[in-house]
C-alpha cells in the first residue's frame, strides 16, 4: 500500500558516508518503492545551534576564551545547496520526491506556534535529548532547543505523513508528534490530522574510521576519520587502508572488543546489502588487509559514482539544483497551506 513518507536532514553542506548509509539510502529506497515522499532540508532546525554560535562570538569579544565546539560556518544558503546536491547525487529523484528547504515554507513556523499553545510543558520536560544538549552547552541553551520537538511535529503534520523514519534519539519527538495529532483531533472532535507511524532507523551506525566509539563527523579533527561525498578514488583508498584496526588475526564482528573493525564490517554490509552471516562466510579465511581492499572496491562501486555526481552538480549545475528546490517549494507550499488552513478553520483561528 502506498504511503506518504516525510523526513528531513540538516544542511551540513557536503554529506558524509554516515549520512548516506544511515538516512539518505533509506530515503531512496522509499522512493523506489513508489511511496509518496516529502524530503526537506531542515535549516530552521540547524539554527537552534547556529545562533548559539553567535552568542559564543559575543562572549569571545568580551575576552572569554574561544570554545572549540563552535566553528565559523559558511553561508547557510550555500550549505543548503550543497546538501541538496548530495541528495540529488545519491538518487533522490525530483520526479518522484518533493525536495524543498524548510524555511521557504512559512507554514512550518506558524503551525509550530499553534502547536506550542497546546503542548504541555511537562511533555517537553521529558525530552532526554534536550537535557543532554543542555549539559553539553553549559549556559548556552535556549528556548529553541527546548521547543525543537514542536517544530519537528509541525514539519511532519503539515504534510499528512503516514510514515516517518527516525533514529533512536528521535523516538520521543515522534511520540510528541503523535500525541499532538491526537490532541488536535480530540479538540475539534474530528480526525483532521493523520497520526503518523514511524520506522526506527539506526542513524548512528557509521562510526569514525580512526575511533570506533565516536560517530563519523566532518568536524572530526582527524582528517582520515570521515569519508565525504566529494572524496575521490585516492582519498577513499587512503582512508580505508589507513583505517584503525586491532591485533586480532581473524575477522569477526564485536563492537565492544573491536569497535573499529566492526564499523568497517557494518559499512561493507550496508554497501553490499548483505547480512552479517553472509559477510562472515565470505571472509572467514581472509586477513584484514584483504578485507580492506574488498571494502575499497565496494566503495568504488557503490559510493564513488555518487561522489562524482556531487562534484558535477556543485561545479556546473547550480541552476538545476535551484530549479528542483523551487519546484519542491511550490508543491510543499500547496500541501502545507491546505493543512494549516484546515486547522485554523477548525479552531476559528485568525
Amino acid at each position: 500500500m502506498k504511503k506518504r513518507v516525510v523526513s528531513g536532514i540538516q544542511p551540513t553542506g557536503i554529506l558524509h558516508l554516515g549520512n548516506y548509509l544511515g538516512a539518505v539510502k533509506k530515503w531512496v529506497s522509499y522512493q523506489q518503492d513508489n511511496q509518496e515522499c516529502f524530503y526537506f532540508i531542515a535549516d530552521h532546525h540547524s539554527n537552534t545551534l547556529k545562533l548559539l554560535e553567535k552568542i559564543e562570538e559575543i562572549h569571545n569579544n568580551t575576552g572569554l576564551p574561544p570554545d572549540p565546539r563552535f566553528k565559523e560556518k559558511d553561508n547557510l544558503d550555500d550549505y543548503c545547496i550543497k546538501t541538496a546536491a548530495c541528495l540529488l547525487a545519491s538518487g533522490i529523484d525530483p520526479k518522484k520526491s518533493c525536495l524543498f528547504i524548510q524555511s521557504q515554507i512559512p507554514q512550518h513556523t506558524e503551525l509550530m506556534w499553534i502547536l506550542s499553545c497546546i503542548t504541555p510543558i511537562s511533555w517537553l520536560n521529558r525530552m532526554i535529548q534536550f537535557k543532554e544538549k543542555r549539559n553539553k552547552l553549559d549556559n548556552l541553551n535556549s528556548a529553541g532547543l527546548f521547543t525543537y520537538p514542536i517544530l519537528m511535529s509541525a514539519d511532519i503534520l503539515l504534510y499528512k505523513a503516514q510514515e516517518v523514519p527516525v533514529g533512536q534519539d528521535q523516538l520521543q519527538h515522534i511520540q510528541i508528534t503523535r500525541d499532538l495529532a491526537e490532541r488536535i483531533n480530540k479538540l475539534v472532535n474530528k480526525k483532521i490530522l493523520i497520526v503518523p507511524e514511524y520506522t526506527q532507523t539506526d542513524y548512528s551506525k557509521v562510526m569514525s574510521l580512526q575511533n570506533g566509539t565516536k560517530k563519523m563527523s566532518k568536524s572530526d579533527k582527524a582528517k582520515l576519520s570521515t569519508i565525504t561525498m566529494v572524496d575521490g578514488q585516492e582519498q577513499l583508498q587512503e582512508k580505508i587502508i589507513k583505517a584503525k584496526t586491532d591485533t586480532f588475526l581473524e575477522i569477526f564482528y564485536d563492537t565492544e572488543k573491536r569497535p573499529e573493525v566492526s564499523n568497517l564490517i557494518s559499512i561493507y554490509c550496508a554497501l553490499e546489502n548483505i547480512k552479517l552471516t553472509e559477510f562472515e562466510k565470505k571472509f572467514e579465511k581472509a586477513n584484514l588487509l584483504e578485507f580492506k581492499k574488498e571494502l575499497v572496491k565496494s566503495l568504488e562501486k557503490h559510493f564513488l559514482p555518487l561522489c562524482e555526481k556531487t562534484h558535477k552538480l556543485i561545479k556546473s549545475e547550480n541552476d538545476y539544483i535551484l530549479d528542483v528546490l523551487n519546484e519542491g517549494k511550490k508543491r510543499a507550499t500547496v500541501e502545507a497551506k491546505e493543512t494549516l488552513d484546515l486547522i485554523k478553520s477548525e479552531f476559528n483561528y485568525l
